[in-house]
């Protein structure tokens, strides 16, 4: 769950990216040490899979973990990407095209979630 909680975190970075240009670097830094902790992530999780220290129904949950901060993730690039690429635009208007963006991953986020937690009491 705490890595749910992580991919929670990295949206609602996103969703604050928008007060001013040091908002701004300070999310593209956030987003780049979560890139980071997941490759490295992944990565232990191959090597663990690769010297049978992983039973199919652990090796299973973490994936279905990792698509939820994935997905978390590429929502949160996606909308810093619209923001920055809108600079040229009045702040008001940069901030409701990052939402926009946000609430299309959002909806890919919740599904994601919904699919790990099925079944979960």
């Amino acid at each position: 769950m705490v890595q749910v909680r992580s991919g929670v975190v990295v949206v609602l970075l996103c969703i604050a990216m928008a007060a001013c240009a040091t908002m701004q670097r300070d999310t593209y830094r956030a987003l780049s040490a979560a890139a980071s902790t997941y490759e490295q992530g992944m990565t232990a999780v191959a090597e663990l899979d690769k010297a049978g220290k992983l039973t199919p129904e652990v090796r299973g949950q973490i994936l279905s973990v990792a698509r939820v901060y994935w997905v978390a993730y590429h929502g949160a690039a996606d909308a810093l990407a619209t923001y920055a690429a809108s600079s040229d635009k009045p702040n008001e208007e940069r901030l409701v095209l990052a939402m926009g963006s946000m609430t299309s991953a959002l909806a890919a986020l919740l599904s994601e979630i919904a699919k790990l937690t099925q079944g979960v009491k």
